[in-house]
């Protein structure tokens, strides 16, 4: 969340901080913005692929990724709205996943950006770059968020659970 009158330091540059999450830490926006499009740059690699074709669902995540993309020099980036990969937070993820656990209907593999960073980090840097998108929801949304309030770092831990369940 975004403080403004905060006498925090940022953990990376130590200038004063002024966005702070618990599970975190505190950042200035340049460091926030730095690192947050460093993890989604990370989980690109992770793809190996020059071509990407996201699913253009209007959401948020799909907004900001796709501004991330188009930094990258060589990446031929196109959004279809009934195909391609996905992006979504943790949080979503995690809701995702427990729902399908729970229903017995699991979707299979799927390529997924945006995966290791959680829903609250992505509307704070939509907010600073001034994205707009339509914001995820999902009825377990919450409990997965009363979850990370109660054990900090589940969240995380599950969607990279998740992640290693789909590679086998």
């Amino acid at each position: 969340m975004l403080d403004k009158s905060s006498d925090k330091l940022c953990q990376k540059c130590r200038k004063q901080a002024n966005i702070s999450f618990n599970y975190q830490g505190n950042y200035c926006k340049n460091c926030f913005i730095h690192i947050f499009e460093k993890r989604a740059r990370k989980e690109l690699k992770q793809l190996n692929t020059k071509q990407i074709i996201l699913l253009d669902d209007g959401s948020i995540e799909t907004e900001v990724i796709f501004s991330i993309l188009k930094q990258i020099k060589g990446l031929n980036i196109t959004k279809d709205s009934k195909k391609g990969i996905r992006a979504t937070s943790a949080d979503i993820l995690t809701a995702t996943f427990l729902e399908q656990l729970f229903t017995g209907q699991y979707i299979g593999k799927q390529d997924i950006l945006l995966n290791s960073v959680s829903q609250e980090e992505i509307l704070m840097y939509a907010a600073i770059k001034g994205i707009k998108g339509k914001i995820q929801h999902h009825p377990l949304l919450d409990a997965v968020k009363q979850l990370e309030q109660k054990y900090p770092g589940s969240t995380f831990s599950t969607a990279k659970s998740i992640h290693e369940l789909q590679e086998l």
